[in-house]
This record gives structure tokens, C-alpha cells and sequence, in this order.
């Protein structure tokens, strides 16, 4: 019995923290800001994955839109995206990590995606050159081990 448990754990752990194998698994505005971001539109990419205007105090700031997306065109060309993890938070709650192959350096974000009713929206936008900073130990071991 105890066996049988752990290895029911063991599958659950293993289907949540699966890569998807392609782009359909992920929500919509995720999949709308890649493309806009891969057609050159990097605006229009922060815009589809800012939170709604209706979420307290958030807003699609026009600033840090500008701020993001001329950090990254210093970054050269974008040659694609991986998918690195989704990670399920509940039933309408998702965690996307990925991988932006930027001609200088690799870009790290995670986007969370929240399905109140029957929409997706993302909530919130986090990314950085620095791996550590986004992606947690169960996604990529640390760059930087700690003394």
C-alpha cells in the first residue's frame, strides 16, 4: 500500500512538472505574446501580458513596457523560444518558464497565467538574464551555487 502511494505521487509530481511538448498546451495570451514578441512586436507582447486594467493598482504601464523592451533589443536578435516548464497551481492557475534565444544572451521569464471564467489572462511578467532570478531549482539547478 505504501508503495502504491508513492508511486501515485511519484506520476502526479511527474504529469505537473512535465515540459508541454508543443505551444497548444500553453494559454492563449502566452502564445499571442511569443508570436508578437518573435514578429518583432515586443510592445505588443508586454501589452497582451499585462494584467487587466481591472486588477488593483496594476495596469499596463507604458514606461516599463519601453523599459523591457529596449533592455532586450540591446540583447541582438530573437532566434526563438523553449518551453522550459508549466507548472499547474490548481486547475486555472498556470506557471509557464521559459527560454527567449536572444543572439547575446538567453533571456529567463515566467509567466503566470490565471483563468478566472473562461479567459486566460497573465497576471504577472518576471524575466532576467540571470537564471537564478526566475527559474526555481525544480526548473534549472542554480548558476551561481552559494557558498
Amino acid at each position: 500500500m505504501r508503495f502504491q502511494r508513492l508511486g501515485r505521487a511519484s506520476a502526479l509530481v511527474a504529469v505537473l512538472l512535465q515540459a508541454p511538448s508543443d505551444r497548444a498546451s500553453l494559454p492563449q495570451p502566452v502564445v499571442a505574446g511569443l508570436d508578437a514578441l518573435e514578429a518583432g512586436h515586443c510592445d505588443d507582447a508586454f501589452k497582451l501580458w499585462s494584467p487587466p486594467t481591472t486588477s488593483p493598482g496594476t495596469g499596463s504601464n507604458p514606461v516599463q513596457r519601453l523599459t523591457d523592451c529596449a533592455s532586450l533589443r540591446r540583447l541582438g536578435v530573437l532566434h526563438g523560444h523553449e518551453v522550459l516548464r508549466v507548472v499547474a497551481v490548481g486547475a486555472r492557475l498556470r506557471r509557464v518558464y521559459l527560454l527567449l534565444r536572444y543572439q547575446a544572451q538567453p533571456v529567463y521569464i515566467v509567466l503566470v497565467a490565471y483563468q478566472p471564467a473562461e479567459e486566460w489572462n497573465v497576471i504577472r511578467v518576471s524575466w532576467s538574464t540571470n537564471a537564478d532570478r526566475v527559474l526555481p531549482p525544480t526548473v534549472a539547478p542554480p548558476e551561481r551555487v552559494q557558498p
